[in-house]
Formats: structure tokens, sequence, C-alpha cells
């Protein structure tokens, strides 16, 4: 990713917020209008991820952590430095989703709504978090595209079969934007995602899953990004603790070449297997809403 992209990327942010504080005052929504300024303005934060504001954002963080990383360099930074960003990012979405949008209950599959009320701050912190840690998929070419498209394709579906038009047509746009680059990234890859894009993609799709009220299916759609996080934690632990390795490399994909399978085959069965999970997490999402 480009300086140019992340200096675009913070444009982009600036100028939704000014519209949003902007718009209220000099375009007051008539009563029952959909305030599409305050729905789509934590995605468009996202969208200003994919373009390089989440590397901005890091190395700034760094440099006031550590007072010694350039600001825009494109090093990667410590996992303390991105887990504090993402707490930080998921505060202020907490903030956004509970004061400003009013939310303060989440739906269980098949259950009644949950009342949380405060709590959706933390909850939120807390998705944000494990999906930022879930950027070790990238380790492929080809594998955080594909699954991220698929997901993404899924929760266009989800929107649009909810009405949410405005959400399901940003949702079909980033699957787009995906696809675009997955064109390139296939093997052998000529473009790379690498934390800029996974970062700015997991922050998005936090937003999404709130906008769509389906944080507790999240898990189900989003599988391949659940496991391979799994299989660093659970490592890490096992090494700590037992003394010795559950795999033979963490994240799991790379396990997976260790015993032999090549590369490609690894993808491809990522793939199927996100496919598979994105089509039962939109049912089950859709089928408990009646």
């Amino acid at each position: 990713m480009s300086h140019r992209g992340g200096r675009l990327g913070l444009i982009i942010v600036l100028a939704y917020v000014a519209v949003a504080l902007a718009a209220p005052v000099l375009a007051p929504y008539p009563p029952g209008a959909v305030n599409l300024v305050g729905r789509l303005a934590p995605p468009a934060i996202g969208t200003g991820n994919l373009l390089g504001t989440d590397q901005l954002g890091r190395d700034i963080l760094s440099r006031l952590i550590y007072g010694t990383r350039t600001i825009l360099t494109l090093a990667p930074i410590s996992v303390l430095a991105s887990v504090t960003l993402g707490t930080v990012l998921g505060l202020i979405g907490g903030y956004w989703f509970y004061f400003k949008l009013g939310m303060d209950s989440v739906s269980l599959p098949f259950i009644e709504e949950w009342q949380i009320g405060f709590w959706l701050v933390p909850l939120f912190v807390l998705v944000m978090v494990a999906l930022f840690s879930s950027g070790v998929i990238d380790g492929l070419d080809g594998l955080s595209g594909g699954i991220m498209a698929i997901i993404f394709a899924a929760y266009t579906g989800i929107a649009y079969f909810q009405s949410q038009i405005d959400l399901a047509a940003f949702c079909a746009v980033v699957t787009g934007g995906i696809l675009a680059f997955l064109w390139f990234n296939i093997p052998p890859a000529r473009f790379y995602m690498s934390e800029t894009g996974i970062l700015g993609l997991t922050t998005t799709l936090t937003v999404v899953a709130f906008l769509t009220d389906s944080v507790f299916t999240l898990p189900i759609i989003a599988l391949p990004l659940l496991i391979t996080s799994l299989s660093v934690i659970i490592q890490l632990l096992s090494k700590k603790i037992r003394g010795r390795k559950v795999f033979l490399v963490a994240p799991l994909h790379h396990h997976f070449e260790a015993i032999g399978w090549p590369a490609y085959k690894v993808v491809m069965r990522y793939w199927v297997i996100g496919i598979i999970c994105g089509l039962i997490g939109m049912i089950l999402t859709l089928i408990s809403k009646f």
C-alpha cells in the first residue's frame, strides 16, 4: 500500500466525518427519513481503512508508544500496538452504535432480542479485537482475498433480505473490490493484501455485523477466520503450558502445507469451507428473524 493510499484513505474519512456533522444542520432529515449518513458513517471509516488509513493510524500509534517510528512507514508493528489500535477503534465504533444509533440489544438465533445496554460497547470492542487477530489468515496467495470476498458476499445477501439496500450495496461494492484484487492475488501473486488491507476489512466486517444484527452468527459466517485465529492461540498456549506444539506450524493453513498439501489445495479447500459456512450463517441469520 503506497503512502498516497494512506493519505487518500484519511481524506475520505475526514470528508465523510465533515458531511456527517454538517448534514443535520444544513439539511435536517424529515420525520421518518432514513439517516443514511448516520448509518453509513461507520462503514465509511472501514472503507478508509481499506485505502490505507489503518496503516497510518497504526504508525501514529507506534510513534506515540515507542517514540521512534517514522510516520507513514509500512513496516509492521508489535502485537501490543495492533491490539491497542483495535481497542481504540472498537471503543469509537461502540460509542457510535450505542449513543448515536441507539443500539442497546443484540439478537441471538431463534431467541428474542437480548437487552445488554451499555455492554454493547465492550462487546463491540471484543468483536473488533477478535477479528483483528484473524488477520493471520493472510499467509497464502489468494487465501485472505477469497475468504473475505465470500464473507462480504454473504453479508450482501443478509442486508438485502433485511431490506437494508444501502448496506447491501456497500457490501456488494466491497465484495467486488476484493474480487478485483483477487484477480491479481491468485498465484503467482502480483498484489498483496498485507496488514493494511486485512485489518481494514476486519474493521469493516465488525461494523457490518452489528448493522445487520448478526454478531452471534458471525462466527459461523467467518468460521475460517475463527479457526485460523484459534489455531495460533492454541499453539501458543500449548507451547507455554505443555511445552510442545499441537500443530506442526501455526496458523492452521501452514500446518496443512507442512503435512504435504500444496498451497493451491489449501486455498481452494478454504474457499469451499468458506462458501459452506457463509451460506449456513446467512440462512441462520435470516430464518431466525421470522
